[in-house]
């Protein structure tokens, strides 16, 4: 199966069918997915869906530590992939 085939049925196909399962989203918090498009992803058309709305904070202030986080633009290997880098990835053109 070649990439394009596998990621068509992955990315594409398998999320329409499971958009067609109504029960699957009536659950709280749970967000409906995106079929991929390789074509507008490519051609830059694809509209990147809004990310669901993070968990709360605890209310004893528990959370990630200031400390600890990093400046994502020195971290060239650990920067934040779009769609489209991670297609690229995945087809390793």
């Amino acid at each position: 199966m070649s990439v394009s085939l596998a990621n068509n049925q992955v990315f594409n196909e398998d999320i329409n069918r499971l958009l067609k399962m109504d029960e699957m989203w009536k659950v709280h918090g749970r967000v409906k997915p995106v079929a991929l498009d390789v074509e507008s992803i490519n051609d830059g058309s694809f509209v990147t869906p809004p990310l669901r709305n993070p968990p709360p904070a605890p209310a004893n202030g528990a959370g990630p530590s200031k400390a600890t986080s990093t400046n994502q633009s020195t971290l060239k290997d650990q920067r934040e992939l779009s769609v489209k880098d991670n297609l690229d990835l995945f087809v390793d053109r």
